[in-house]
């Protein structure tokens, strides 16, 4: 990285690592209190208090409604990550490149919140949404980007494991806030909101930033804008198959996230909405001892043996048996199996494939908050595509596993999801740069 584009962070991978996890302890803390807040901020409530809402606003079309929502609001929330990459790349803000806009986007994204907390009808809550999308794409976007510039290579395995643990547990602080408070949605996500915005608020009170000189970076345009959504998969085939395979793999997740409670009170038969919100929050307990095992584990072992593609591989897979398992599970032991393979699957694949991507990166960490945001958009864009796409395989009814009302065919859905998860898994057999 140019030490002229970037006077004051130094380049990661130019510097010898600090400590067994490549950074600095006291900064990795505040990176991991960050991610994990945002997270628990703007993932729990899209799949507890926001099918609540559409639930109870509309009974008769919930599914539809839910997917209508969060379609429009993933759009728009994906446009705002790269550019946010781009303007954290390029900003000259005396506060800081990254400080700047994170503070900036993770405000706007509590505003969304609060939005969606008071919101009476269905355009309210897509105005919300869209808000939040914008700022959760955009926030973590210039998180992601804090990865290649402090931590060196040696460490990101063991680091993207940490960061895989705190986002398990910032789920399961998430889901119980918004168990606790199901029926104040309002103050809810409030509590949320708080909780992100102070995350963030540390970490950019001490996060080591400096002003872009803006040096060897072409001038802010239009056309610079449409080229931070595009990275040539023909100039950089490997980045294009990692791209492929996380994009693969999130999809194939997607439905589960989208559709979770809805799910559990469809085909596994828990009660009442209330009490499948109490049961997602069973799962994701067992889901997130499971991803503290293949984060930790995975990262672990990845940077012991110096090999990325055998663990993201395998993770991948595995995420395809747990998807069967939700496909043919009746009741709770069999959804609970999933939920535990979901884990160590999507633990062992985000830790370890942070570190695949960073190693691919084009231009080493110069333009990470761009290379990053392209990348990002694998980890948006299916909550874009699956509400979009979920309609239709909800309505197939060649095969069910359990008889719904038109439109709540979850054993094709599922199913569709598996095929997914082993595409990513293939996926990742092309890229031939790292190991």
């Amino acid at each position: 990285m140019s030490t002229e584009s970037l006077p004051v962070v130094p380049d990661a991978e130019a510097e010898a690592p600090a400590g067994r996890f490549g950074v600095k302890v006291s900064l990795l803390v505040l990176i991991l209190i960050a991610n994990g807040a945002v997270w628990a901020e703007f993932f729990p409530p899209i799949i507890t208090l926001l099918p609540l809402r559409v639930r109870a606003l509309r009974p008769d079309d919930y599914t539809t409604a839910l997917s209508i929502i969060l379609t429009v609001s993933a759009v728009i929330g994906l446009l705002a990550a790269p550019l946010a990459g781009a303007l954290s790349d390029r900003s000259r803000a005396r506060f800081g490149r990254r400080r700047t806009w994170l503070v900036v986007f993770v405000l706007v994204g509590s505003v969304g919140n609060l939005i969606m907390g008071g919101a009476g009808n269905r355009a309210v809550l897509i105005v919300g949404a869209s808000i939040g999308q914008i700022g959760f794409g955009a926030t973590s976007a210039i998180l992601f980007a804090l990865i290649p510039e402090h931590v060196h290579p040696s460490g990101r395995g063991r680091v993207g494991g940490l960061l895989g643990i705190g986002m398990a547990v910032a789920t399961v602080v998430g889901i119980s806030v918004s168990a606790a408070l199901a029926s104040s949605p309002a103050t809810a996500w409030a509590v949320l909101s708080a909780i992100g915005t102070v995350g963030v608020l540390l970490l950019a009170a001490k996060l080591p930033d400096s002003p872009s000189t803006g040096t060897g970076r072409p001038p802010f345009s239009l056309v610079s804008l449409a080229q931070t959504y595009w990275l040539s998969p023909r100039r950089y085939p490997d980045f294009g198959w990692a791209w492929v395979s996380r994009f693969g793999l999130y999809l194939a997740f997607a439905s589960v996230i989208t559709y979770q409670v809805f799910y559990l009170t469809d085909q596994i038969g828990v009660g009442s909405p209330e009490d499948a919100v109490r049961a997602a929050g069973v799962g994701t307990a067992v889901q997130t001892i499971f991803t503290v095992l293949g984060a930790g584990g995975g990262g672990w072992l990845s940077d012991r043996v110096g090999r990325r593609k055998p663990f993201v591989i395998c993770a991948a897979s595995i995420g395809a048996v747990a998807l069967l398992c939700y496909t043919f599970a009746t009741a709770l032991p069999l959804y609970l199996v999933g939920t535990a393979l979901t884990g160590l699957a999507i633990g062992c694949y985000a830790s370890v494939d942070d570190a695949l991507v960073t190693a691919l990166l084009p231009n080493g960490a110069s333009d990470a908050g761009k290379h990053l945001a392209v990348i990002n958009i694998a980890n948006n864009l299916p909550n874009t595509v699956a509400p979009a796409v979920a309609p239709l395989l909800l309505s197939v009814s060649l095969f069910t596993v359990v008889e719904n009302a038109s439109g709540r065919n979850y054993t094709t859905l599922f199913l569709g999801s598996a095929v997914f998860a082993l595409i990513s898994a293939l996926t990742l057999l092309k890229v031939r740069s790292v190991r």
